[in-house]
Formats: C-alpha cells, structure tokens, sequence
C-alpha cells in the first residue's frame, strides 16, 4: 500500500471519527433539548390547572454516555393548595433513553398538603417517565427522615408511587391515576401518641389504589362532578402493622351525597388476641366483655389454616359509621372539603355517640 492511499485512509477514518462524534454530540443536544420540552410542557400543564411551576436555569452535562440535567429552587404551587419546594434537583437518564429520568433531591424537600399540613424530609430520590398529556405517566419518589408538621407522625422511609394514562378518562369507567404509598416505621407524637393501646410505633403502613375518573381537586364542586361521572376509589390492597395488629383490606370507595366517604371493604385482621387485650388495658373494651369479644372473634377466625389466628371482616363506611357487617362500630369524623364549602346536609359538627 502507498503512502498516499495509506494517508488516505487515515483521512477517512478521521472524518468517519468526527462526524460520528459530532452526530452523538447533535443528538445529546437534542435530548437535552427534549428535556427542556417536557419541563415546558409540565409548566404550562399546572398553569392550565391554576397552578406554577418554577424551575431554575438549567444545566446540561454527562455527554458522551448519559444526558445529566442539574436546577435549583425549583417551586410548584397547585389551585388545591399543594406545593413541593426543593433545592436541588438532579436528573440524569443514558443518552439512549432519555425519557426515563433517575433523580436526586438535595437539601430539605418541603411538601405542601391541600389542607395545610407540610411534610418535611431531608433529601430522596425516584424515576420519573415523561410523556403523556401532564408531562409524565409515571413517577416514583422515596424519601428519608420525614416529618409531617404541625404535630404529625415522623416516618422513616416514605415511597411514593404514581402513574397517569397516556390520555384522560371518559368517565369513571376508566382509570385516571394509580397511586401507591409505603410508609415504614411511622412514629406517632405527642398528641397522637398519647393513650394510644397498640402503642406510638406503627411499622408499616401502605396501599395500593386507582381512582377511576379524571382525578378531581380537593374542590366540592370538582368532587361533585367526578362523583357524578362515576368516579370512585378502588382499593386494590391496603396494609397496616401495628403493635400484635396485621390489617390487610380491598374494596371500593366513593362518595355520598355529602361527599363524605362510602363503600365496602373485605377486611382480614390478625393478632387480634393481644390487640383486644392492649384496648381493654388502655379502657377502650370493658375488661368483662374481653372474654366475649375474644370468643367471638376466634369464632369466626377459619380452622387449620396456621399461623397466627386471623380473621374476616366485611367492613362498610356509611352515614359516616363504620360498621362491621350488621354492627355501627364506630363514628368516623366529617371531612371538609377545600375552603371550608360544604354541600348541603354536610355538617362539620361530630358525629353521633355509637349506638350501644
């Protein structure tokens, strides 16, 4: 081979080197002006709902192998009410996926609930997947030390789950958000955790859900509408342990004409040997009926099944009692809606003493 044809081929092999450089550098602009879309498209979608999203000068990095998005004070306010406020937010996805964002929340994440509450943690971390009509479909988030003020529990480890459709609902036929929540080791305080039988440490609690319809805000007027369209909550698990006391229930949801909460649960407790006797301890069962209560129960727990004796219960929330099968148990608390409006016949007074 000549020297010529040998310079040649190195000429080439260079120019190959370089545009195919220069093509995976124009295509890690590219993402990253993809990136830039979504976060405009997430904008103007909580403005279209009321809300703002305000977001810090974007930094790009991580070229050759991964699309690397850094920002800081990042703010979102929703027309509900809530709000996520965080200082640094590092997003990062492999060149070859860009929709699929791993991130990294630095510094104190401050939530906002729509009735005032604010949860506090000190740093997490999730996925999030863009696309879709909101600017994602679907998203996880964990966070580490977390304190919900004033006066709320402090969990240790919280995971947040979501997932929306690609397209809005028609109607309550359809799923318009699935929502998933684990809290691990909840401690209660203060108030909450006074006289409380079981004990102040609840281990686990969590559900799995889907509410069918257009999610609606914590508006009576929207509540009423989505109510109307067919929208429910479907629970497809919830679990709480706590203290002796395992709770698995299912069921379904919706609201009444009070936009108060009614359904039926299949409920299956176990541990309620040591359960019964920590309420009549703390006073809650009177100490002659704990025999009883205890005979009942064991009763209708199944036979030869192993393991700690459990129970099944048929759990309905209506007329804001819970009752178990044909017995009112318990009064459950008004819930009042954004704003203070209430529907008519919704009184924010208590509820009646139960029925002996």
């Amino acid at each position: 081979m000549t020297r010529a044809r040998r310079l040649r081929i190195a000429l080439i092999s260079i120019a190959a080197a370089a545009l195919a450089v220069a093509g995976w550098y124009g295509w890690w602009l590219l993402a990253g002006g993809l990136l830039q879309r979504s976060l405009d498209d997430w904008s103007r979608a909580e403005r279209a709902g009321g809300g703002s999203v305000s977001i810090g000068a974007l930094e790009l990095g991580g070229f050759p192998f991964a699309l690397r998005a850094e920002t800081r004070a990042v703010a979102v306010s929703r027309s509900d009410g809530s709000g996520w406020r965080t200082p640094l937010l590092v997003a990062e996805a492999p060149l070859w996926w860009v929709s699929a964002l791993r991130l990294r929340l630095s510094g104190a994440q401050e939530i906002r609930l729509p009735d005032g509450e604010e949860i506090i943690a000190s740093g997490g971390e999730g996925r999030v997947s863009l696309g879709g009509a909101a600017g994602f479909t679907a998203a996880r988030l964990v966070l580490s030390d977390v304190a919900v003020q004033p006066g709320g529990p402090v969990i240790d480890r919280l995971e947040l789950s979501a997932g929306l459709p690609a397209r809005p609902p028609a109607d309550g036929s359809e799923t318009g958000l699935t929502l998933a929540v684990s809290a691990e080791r909840l401690h209660l305080t203060g108030a909450q955790a006074a006289g409380q039988p079981l004990g102040p440490l609840v281990e686990r609690l969590a559900f799995d859900v889907r509410v069918q319809g257009a999610p609606p805000s914590a508006a009576p007027a929207s509540l009423t509408r989505w109510s109307r369209s067919g929208g429910s909550l479907l629970i497809d698990g919830a679990h709480l342990r706590w203290g002796p006391v395992t709770v698995d229930t299912a069921g379904a949801l919706e609201l009444d004409r009070d936009l108060q909460p009614a359904g039926t649960l299949n409920t299956e407790v176990a541990g309620f040997g040591p359960a019964v006797e920590a309420l009549a301890a703390a006073g809650w069962i009177r100490a002659k009926d704990v025999h009883t209560v205890k005979a009942v129960l064991a009763g209708l727990s199944p036979r030869g099944a192993g393991g700690p004796p459990t129970v099944k219960l048929p759990v309905s929330l209506h007329d804001r009692f819970v009752h178990v099968g044909p017995f009112r148990l318990m009064p459950l608390p008004a819930l009042v809606w954004l704003g203070d409006q209430r529907m008519p016949n919704q009184s924010t007074e208590a509820a009646p003493a139960i029925r002996q």
